[in-house]
Formats: C-alpha cells, structure tokens, sequence
C-alpha cells in the first residue's frame, strides 16, 4: 500500500481558488467585463489535502 503524499495540485491546502469570468451590460449599455472569484476544494484529492498511489 502506497504511503498518503501531500496533494499534487492544492498542496495540501485542501482547496483551489477558481474565477469565474462573465460579461454584463451596465446601465449605458456597455459592455463591462466581471470576475467572481471564489474558493472551491481541489478536484485531484476531494478537499483531503492529500492522495495515495
């Protein structure tokens, strides 16, 4: 059995910060870009922080 190591893609932070880009019009019609940053856990390791194998 392999030992657990820490995670590849976090770094054991258990977490990624993901950004989510969209564009809206504001209020003279033009064309404003947004960003919504937030925190998500890591896909590779399900939020454990670490992996095996």
């Amino acid at each position: 059995m392999s030992e657990p190591r820490t995670c590849p893609a976090c770094g054991g932070a258990r977490g990624t910060e993901k950004v989510q880009h969209s564009y809206e019009r504001d209020e003279n019609g033009n064309t404003v870009a947004r960003e919504n940053r937030y925190w998500s856990q890591c896909n590779t390791c399900g939020g454990a922080g670490v992996v095996t194998g």
